[in-house]
């Protein structure tokens, strides 16, 4: 692994990760100027397919959700040992989550007192693209039409299309496709 570029601030991170094209991005929250949180936003608007690591001092039961809410793929505390970070980045590099197990207790009690996505929470349990790919499947666009209205690669719809499939519980594309179209038919009838 080599690092390809360092920012202290927003603005320099965004530029920097658009002329570097990292494989991955590690983010801490404290920004010299804006919130980590805010970086995590953008760069998942820029590159969906970009995965981002949330390496920070802040409180893992506080943040965490937080982070992996706007578009993170994992979320690890800074005291945790070099070896643990390594081991974060390569699963986020293979496409998992990651969180340690404290936190993946404490995320899975949250969601089992949750229960069943409803229509509020899959608006709630959704951030910006990843809202956006879920209507349009639900208005029955496949991933070429997806990409060609948003904008973006297919690569990067299916890479969002698959983050949508995790959140919502979905076990597969029919069951998601399925979700999608029932969830913008509900919205239809509300309005």
């Amino acid at each position: 692994m080599c690092v390809c570029g360092e920012a202290d601030g927003r603005e320099q991170a965004r530029e920097m990760a658009a002329e570097c094209a990292p494989d991955i991005a590690v983010i801490d929250l404290g920004l010299r100027d804006s919130s980590g949180l805010e970086l995590v936003k953008d760069l998942q608007q820029a590159d969906a397919a970009t995965p981002i690591l949330v390496l920070s001092t802040h409180d893992e039961v506080i943040y965490a959700e937080r982070a992996l809410n706007a578009g993170a793929r994992g979320y690890l505390c800074k005291s945790e040992p070099s070896a643990e970070v390594m081991r974060a980045i390569r699963k986020v590099l293979a496409g998992e989550v990651y969180v340690n197990q404290r936190m993946a207790g404490e995320l899975i009690q949250r969601l089992a007192a949750v229960g069943a996505l409803g229509k509020a929470s899959i608006a709630e349990a959704l951030v910006g693209r990843e809202l956006e790919v879920f209507q349009l499947i639900g208005e029955g666009k496949n991933t070429r039409d997806i990409a060609r209205e948003l904008r973006v690669s297919e690569s990067t719809v299916a890479t969002v299309r698959t983050r949508v499939k995790e959140k919502v519980g979905a076990k597969d594309l029919p069951e998601l496709y399925h979700l999608a179209t029932a969830w913008m038919n509900s919205e239809q009838d509300a309005a």
